[in-house]
């Protein structure tokens, strides 16, 4: 029976008070940062200074503003009156306090790299001590990072060459770099490539250390795939990845599972809580914040993890104080905080991701949850199921906007991809936090066998990922159009759940049959000269000739569709081989047009061309590849045309 209405608690209402704030400031720093940089008098200091100046005054002034008093007629309409304008000032006010700290910390950053001796150094070469902050990545040319500078503001992208991967996070070197004006908006507006090796590298030491190189180590004797995923999946440690990897993980959906954030830190958070279970509410409050406090020195601080750990921290102390469900305040309050201690992130589209997931769970997950069960099918679901189909949806269509703005594209094959890798998530995080853990006290035999618990779950992720990016339109999405479609279907959803959930059924059904019938198979332009295939785990090479004369009948139905268009025959060699560096030696071999390797590699590039200009294919990762004459250029399965 239910309760009396008189006895029923109430439900309390979102709490609003700090978005204002929390928007008013990231509006200001974002554009402050965009104006600044080494090109801008004194780096841009002075405006992102007057500003701070002119919001502090504005504050004050609304904090002294008096409403007048007038006559006794109408006092209990005006006492309400004053008290909503007071609410309203006194929010106006919060947000511009907030907006004059956060210009004043980017004003006195800006200030400080303008007069750091590197800044002077643009467009030239400067030999300088620093230290890498997050873990290098492979990228098309070699690879990157994130390094500091002693006396620098901010962090500052490092390029280099495939050797900057044999480092991590916490290494310090001295090298010559060459200096130049960043692409990415910054606070120091910097960006430096190293030349040459280093002249000293001190790798990092320590704890954070032991745990990263030692778990990194046992993962290496996975199988291909989990080896690499482990360790991203739990310390976002990608230095496994190749660019063809992360370009899988990306067009799937599933990049964001290797950015550690508020996943990770609940797990570590909850487990520490419950390791001090027996301690009562205070001590688990604490033993939850000590983890937490500790958990970025591991991982690394990737925007995602800060406001992880910022809003991480509010919600133990809302946990604390009685406060349960303040978690729009707590994520306002964390992004004020962030923006004011590092205004990078401002510009930053991690940073921007993770606060529009974040929102969009906040705000949305339950009422999408809440019209998922009005449909018959999904009413007799298990909650569980409901739920984890609420969050993925909800969390595609909150992001897409930010990737239409920032990526250019929006992987609507996210949300299915995400509903099917959702429960090796978990698995893999426990037992890889766990066996970090063991590995941090030197414990390598549990903690070997705890990375091998997590292997299969890690292998269906890689298999997910890999089975959405072969999709077409799985790494596509129409940019800004297919944000604006995800988001109006949502709309719709939202008003009209059931109608939706026949179109979209509808749908599913008909992009079935497409895909049974193999027409989302991209198809090669015409007048391709050679083309080759994987089959069997062998490539298999196709001239147009031969094509033309019905040789075709040996290749999948992927290839035979991607050839279709027909080709135009065309004198020049072709050679099979086993791996990069006999690719190399081919280099300069007269009448060789181009060179066809079975295995490039994790870490090659999309685009390899020999010393001499002959082009490299690599079939067995990219599916059907052609080759066009004039260029010459490839064209690969994955539906691109490289130059």
């Amino acid at each position: 029976m239910s309760a009396p209405p008189a006895e029923r608690a109430p439900v309390p209402g979102l709490d609003l008070r700090l978005v204002p704030a929390a928007a008013a400031t990231w509006a200001l720093v974002a554009a402050l940062v965009r104006a600044g940089g080494p090109a801008a008098p004194h780096g841009g200091a002075v405006p992102s200074l007057a500003s701070a100046a002119l919001l502090a005054g504005v504050a004050w002034a609304l904090l002294r503003l008096r409403p007048r008093r007038r006559g006794a007629a109408g006092r209990v309409g005006r006492v309400i009156r004053m008290r909503r304008g007071a609410a309203a000032r006194l929010s106006a006010a919060m947000a511009a306090v907030t907006a004059a700290a956060g210009a004043a910390s980017t004003g006195l950053r800006q200030w400080a790299a303008a007069r750091h001796p590197l800044t002077g150094r643009a467009g030239g070469l400067a030999r300088l001590t620093l230290e890498l902050t997050g873990a290098p990545r492979a990228t098309e040319h070699g690879a990157a990072a994130e390094a500091a500078v002693p006396g620098l503001p901010g962090r500052v992208p490092l390029f280099g060459d495939a050797g900057l991967l044999a480092h991590d996070q916490g290494t310090r070197m001295g090298a010559l770099v060459a200096v130049r004006e960043g692409a990415r908006d910054s606070v120091n507006g910097l960006a430096l490539t190293l030349r040459g090796e280093p002249a000293w590298t001190a790798p990092p030491a320590g704890f954070a250390a032991r745990v990263r190189e030692g778990l990194a180590d046992i993962a290496a004797g996975l199988p291909a795939g989990p080896d690499a995923l482990v360790p991203a999946m739990v310390l976002g440690d990608e230095r496994g990845f190749g660019p063809g990897y992360r370009r899988m993980m990306a067009d799937s959906g599933l990049a964001h599972l290797t950015a550690v954030s508020g996943a990770n830190v609940a797990l570590v958070a909850g487990a520490a809580a419950w390791a001090a279970g027996g301690a009562g509410p205070r001590a688990r409050v604490a033993a939850g914040m000590v983890a937490l406090a500790g958990f970025p020195a591991v991982v690394g601080t990737e925007p995602s993890v800060l406001r992880a750990m910022v809003t991480g921290v509010v919600g133990l102390l809302a946990v604390l104080l009685g406060r349960r469900g303040q978690a729009v305040p707590a994520l306002a309050f964390g992004v004020v905080v962030l923006l004011v201690a590092a205004p990078d992130l401002a510009v930053a589209p991690g940073f921007m991701l993770s606060v529009a997931a974040t929102a969009g769970l906040v705000l949305l997950a339950e009422p999408v949850a809440a019209r998922l069960v009005t449909l018959p099918t999904v009413a007799r679901w298990p909650a569980p199921a409901v739920r984890a189909v609420a969050v993925a949806l909800t969390a595609h269509v909150t992001t897409a906007p930010v990737l239409a703005a920032t990526v250019g594209r929006v992987p609507q094959i996210a949300v299915a991809a995400n509903l099917l890798a959702a429960p090796a998530v978990a698995p893999v995080t426990v037992f890889g936090m766990a066996a970090a853990a063991l590995v941090g006290v030197h414990a390598t035999w549990p903690a070997t066998v705890l990375v091998w618990l997590a292997a299969p779950f890690a292998w269906w992720v890689h298999a997910i990922g890999g089975a959405a990016a072969d999709l077409a339109g799985g790494g596509a999405g129409g940019g800004l159009t297919g944000a604006l479609a995800v988001c109006a279907a949502f709309a719709a959803f939202l008003a009209r759940p059931r109608a939706v959930a026949g179109a979209t059924g509808a749908a599913g059904l008909a992009a079935a049959v497409a895909l049974a019938a193999g027409l989302h198979h991209p198809v090669a332009p015409p007048g391709w000269a050679a083309a080759a295939c994987p089959v069997g785990g062998e490539i298999r090479v196709v001239t147009a000739a031969a094509a033309d004369a019905g040789e075709m009948a040996g290749l999948d139905r992927r290839c035979r569709r991607a050839l279709r268009a027909g080709g135009a025959p065309h004198p020049g060699g072709t050679m099979v081989v086993a791996d990069l560096a006999a690719a190399q030696e081919l280099d300069g071999r007269a009448g060789l047009a181009w060179i066809l390797v079975a295995d490039c590699g994790r870490r090659a590039r999309a685009r390899i061309r020999t010393p001499s200009g002959i082009p490299v294919a690599c079939p067995l990762r990219d599916g059907p590849v052609a080759l066009y004459p004039a260029g010459p250029r490839i064209w690969s399965g994955r539906g691109t045309m490289e130059p």
